[in-house]
């Protein structure tokens, strides 16, 4: 294989078994697994991702695999004699990367060149080979081979010549689609304090048409996400592979977000979502006829569908609700091959089929939030305040929410990190020796760094939503602009503090992407007297930092509310974590 084509992975996909799997599912809501061969390589589409190192390359295949197999499909590889043409003229389809600004502005809408190129050169070398293979049933069937000795000395002959095995036309008989993994517009972006990579991953999936005058390879599913990460230059991190640097780090965490992309995105491609059929109904829960053996984990969505068939002889899917799973089943158990699910949406009986709604284990909250504060005292005990009055502020928050119930067997149990900022009003005065017209205060601001553990119980479409937390909170007070000899000076005063708080609130499903929720906490931080004061002159930087001691107080003790929205989404362009601890150094 050449050097300069780093990697490809290809995959067949039986058809008749495919076929075979749509027509079980609409009928008995059955999955089928498919039988899947592969070469373990990764195309690199364009001159950027051809700078890639070989144990770059080597972390993405090992990546790629770990993730692409999944327990619905039985793998096998495939013979590269397959592959070589396609390989060899696939190193010379290459395209410049396109302007990066560009490419954020919707570039995987557009007609792709390169999509188009790579559709040909499949056409000419792949395509023909199978078709090849396909021919021999034709041939068999015309020579009138009745007995099973005639067939297998016949496909005996026939795999001699062609230069393959017998095993290799079993695999390849019957296939019907082949998927290619993808890289492109790999890039690095370095400063002094901060650095990142990033790349497009994708999947391209092609299904091998024999109808009509040509084979064509028809491209069916066409998915990409750009994914990053991030590093401080000078830092080392650790990991699953040891302790590594800024680079390494960064470059392991754009390949593990985007293979979680990944494996999404395949799960959600029609032929290859899990199905099954509702065996038993009770209240709010049902059981169905899929677990461990398909790969199925707590907490997995599953819509409830019917297919109904249309006048012009054409089948659709109808929802009529959904379910998420509470309980795998193992088909060695003693109670036999059963999972439960909690019915969220819908009336489903026995014999409905549930069809699976795919969505990376990372759930993203949005928030509109009141952050509570307050002053203990208005007059200062110090002399850095002549007066201080403030009180709670208003503003947002955004949380990742990853799911650690779906490996530990505990339904609806997250790991939430989580970011605040909110504004407030201020009034009163500084207190400085150095200045005659004392500095008014005029606002407040507060930002929250969270980490917490979350925990839900559902009743149909309602859910409680209970969630101790710890958070790291600084509150800002700036002054109004003053001058002194000329110069415009502002102030800011902080003051932080780390605490434990509780929040409640209740949902409402939307959907299975959407839970709508309101509710309350209680914040237990205490209270801090220190300060730290800093100043900037016109639009200069902060800097000059002094500390005050036991100056006006600062009680963070206090109910909180919120508002928020959590969407469980497909797919992430980074890993929050890890960006988290990217910023963060450790």
């Amino acid at each position: 294989m050449s050097k300069t084509f780093l990697a490809l992975l290809t995959a067949l996909f039986i058809p008749y078994f495919t076929v075979y799997s749509q027509e079980t599912s609409k009928e008995a809501g059955k999955y089928e697994r498919k039988s899947v061969t592969y070469i373990n390589a990764l195309w690199l589409m364009d001159e950027s991702a051809h700078r890639l190192a070989p144990e770059q390359v080597g972390v993405i295949l090992d990546k790629v695999k770990q993730g692409i197999t999944m327990k619905r499909f039985d793998y096998n590889p495939v013979p590269e004699s397959f592959i070589t043409d396609f390989v060899n003229q696939a190193n010379s389809v290459r395209f410049p990367p396109p302007d990066f600004t560009q490419a954020q502005r919707g570039w995987e809408n557009q007609p792709d060149a390169m999509l188009d190129s790579i559709t040909v050169v499949m056409e000419r070398t792949v395509v023909p080979r199978i078709l090849e293979i396909v021919d021999l049933a034709k041939e068999m069937r015309a020579g009138n081979l009745t007995t099973e000795q005639q067939r297998n000395s016949f496909m005996s002959d026939k795999a001699k010549t062609m230069g393959i095995t017998m095993e290799d036309i079993d695999k390849v008989m019957n296939s019907a689609f082949i998927y290619i993994p993808l890289i492109r517009r790999y890039h690095e972006d370095i400063s002094d304090s901060a650095y990142s990579v990033g790349f497009d991953a994708g999947i391209i999936w092609f299904r091998i048409s024999t109808k009509g005058e040509k084979a064509k390879a028809i491209p069916v599913v066409r998915k990409f996400t750009h994914s990053s990460g991030f590093g401080r230059p000078g830092q080392s991190y650790v990991t699953s592979a040891g302790i590594v640097g800024h680079r390494d780090f960064a470059f392991r965490s754009a390949v593990k977000n985007a293979v979680r992309n990944l494996v999404s995105a395949t799960q959600d491609i029609p032929e290859f979502r899990l199905s099954g059929q509702v065996l038993e109904q009770g209240f709010l829960n049902l059981s169905f006829d899929l677990g461990k053996n398909e790969g199925v984990k707590v907490d997995d969505k599953y819509n409830i569908v019917e297919f109904i068939e249309e006048a012009d002889g054409t089948v659709s899917q109808k929802k009529n609700g959904w379910v998420m799973v509470t309980s795998v089943g193992d088909s060695n158990s003693k109670q036999g091959y059963k999972s439960k699910a909690q019915i969220i949406a819908g009336s489903p009986f026995t014999g409905a089929i549930l069809s699976e709604y795919p969505r990376i284990p990372i759930d993203i909250v949005f928030k509109g939030r009141m952050f509570a504060y307050k002053t203990d005292s208005v007059v200062s005990n110090g002399n850095l305040f002549d007066s201080l009055d403030l009180s709670d502020a208003y503003g947002f928050g955004i949380d990742a929410q990853y799911n650690l119930g779906r490996y530990m067997g505990i339904n609806q149990l997250f790991f939430d990190i989580g970011f605040g900022m909110g504004f407030g009003s201020a009034s009163g005065k500084l207190s400085l020796s150095a200045v005659t017209d004392q500095p008014k205060l005029s606002s407040s601001g507060c930002m929250a760094f969270e980490g917490s553990l979350v925990k839900k119980f559902y009743m149909g479409r309602f859910a409680l939503m209970l969630q101790p937390l710890f958070s790291y909170q600084t509150i800002t007070v700036l002054s109004d602009k003053v001058s002194n000899n000329g110069t415009d000076i502002y102030y800011r005063a902080t003051n932080t503090n780390l605490g434990f708080a509780i929040n409640g609130g209740l949902e409402i499903a939307l959907s299975p992407a959407f839970n709508f929720g309101a509710g309350a906490g209680y914040q237990l931080m205490g209270i801090n007297k220190d300060w730290d004061l800093e100043y900037k002159t016109g639009g200069g930087s902060w800097g000059d930092k002094s500390t005050f001691t036991n100056d006006v107080g600062l009680d963070y003790t206090g109910l909180t509310a919120q508002v928020y929205l959590t969407w469980s989404v497909p797919a992430l362009p980074f890993d929050p974590i890890d960006m988290i601890r990217a910023n963060a150094g450790f």
